[in-house]
């Protein structure tokens, strides 16, 4: 996992012994104003765990309790919208390994419709054991919030599985019904607001595009996000900029269109793209550059990708070499490509050829005379990038996509 800035990192990790004490600002945010219709239809795919979590002592001080009728909680683990250092590693610092807290919360969705207690987990990058979550839950029974005497509920629910198989049992000696339930209403905003809390409080902290939309927000589905990001990790893993450098590029050649979605600008037709490495390094160990992949769409944008100051491309020299850069043809031997009259970069079989790419050269397409006369390295095409950087330069909303 890449390490996070020294501003993200500067707390130590005994922060959260005092969480529940400095809840100020804290603002109750309903879980759900609404009666909650149950969910059973997965219920066959829950696997009951024979295993008793409560003690002789605990079954005996819990039954005892009241128990209010249709009552339902909800216990949710999720991850916060934070960055704090995580237990592995240093507590602050260059060494410290960024993560995302995990938090339990405990929600009376019914009738209540509020978070009932919370919990930062310790340490903040483990899911937390089913062991921890029924102690939370009988913690809120023992000393629930607003004067509210001490009970049981009807109903616990969770949106894992996982974990109503392994606390069905131990909340069916308390006389409690566990299964599975989709998260209610309103979780996304507990957390946002609990998130919020933590940052107010300087406790934790986000990075510059945290909160901005991802991917899904472009039309993706979230399985195309989540192929995507899977398919990055392996390029990131191969690491191609150790064994080609940034003027080497592979073409690739696609039979058919391909579309994502109904929205605009959301499908590519077959053909040729060309794609290279970013950052070429050759010791991974001492050099820290940005590693990445450059995708260009015409062999022009290709070839004019940095042009080092009084360097001209080949193919402007000799007639050979040149394509066309709308259909990447060759000129018949008896005939000559026809240059672009206004940067005199690139060459067309014919006005139908210059029209159709004109949409995509217009970014490009400069006055020789026009252009700066500063000496230095300068962009020569417009190209789609995909750059490899600290985990912390991600959107949340695309780190979720991944983690569902």
């Amino acid at each position: 996992m890449a390490h996070l800035e020294n501003e993200y990192l500067t707390k130590k990790y005994q922060k959260w012994d005092h969480f529940k004490d400095d809840d100020d600002d804290d603002t109750a945010i309903p879980a759900t104003s609404k009666p909650t219709q149950y969910d059973h239809a997965g219920d066959a795919e829950i696997t009951i765990v024979d295993q008793m979590l409560l003690t002789p002592a605990q079954l005996e001080k819990y039954k005892r309790m009241d128990q209010t009728k249709s009552e339902i909680w909800q216990i949710v683990v999720r991850k916060l919208r934070v960055w704090s250092a995580s237990s592995e590693g240093a507590a602050e610092g260059d060494d410290a390994i960024p993560c995302r807290p995990y938090a339990i919360l405990v929600n009376n969705i019914y009738p209540l419709g509020q978070v009932v207690s919370k919990k930062i987990c310790d340490p903040p990058e483990v899911f937390p054991t089913a062991q921890e979550i029924l102690a939370l839950s009988l913690e809120a029974m023992a000393d629930p919030p607003n004067c509210i005497p001490q009970h049981r509920p009807d109903k616990i629910v969770f949106a894992d599985k996982k974990l109503v198989g392994e606390l069905r049992l131990s909340y069916a000696a308390l006389g409690i019904e566990c299964t599975y339930l989709t998260e209610s209403e309103g979780i996304d905003a507990c957390i946002a607001e609990l998130s919020g809390h933590l940052v107010r409080k300087d406790m934790a902290s986000i990075g510059a595009v945290s909160e901005k939309p991802g991917l899904l927000s472009l039309g993706l589905t979230q399985d195309q996000v989540v192929e995507f990001y899977d398919t990055c990790a392996k390029f990131a893993e191969l690491q191609p900029w150790l064994r080609l450098v940034e003027r080497q590029a592979i073409q690739i050649d696609a039979t058919s269109s391909l579309s994502l979605s109904s929205k605009p600008h959301s499908s590519v037709q077959g053909g040729s793209v060309y794609v290279s490495v970013l950052g070429h390094v050759d010791d991974p160990n001492t050099e820290d550059s940005l590693k990445g992949l450059a995708l260009f769409f015409t062999r022009t944008d290709l070839q004019r990708r940095v042009l080092p100051p009084g360097q001209k491309l080949a193919l402007l020299e000799n007639a050979k070499l040149r394509r066309c850069a709308a259909c990447d043809k060759k000129a018949a031997e008896d005939k000559k490509l026809k240059r672009c009259t206004r940067c005199q970069c690139v060459f067309y079989c014919d006005a139908q050829c210059q029209r159709n790419h004109w949409k995509d050269h217009k970014v490009n397409c400069v006055d020789p005379s026009k252009q700066s006369t500063e000496q230095k390295v300068t962009w020569g095409a417009r190209e789609l990038s995909v750059f490899f950087g600290n985990i912390t330069a991600m959107p949340f909303d695309d780190l979720d996509a991944i983690d569902k």
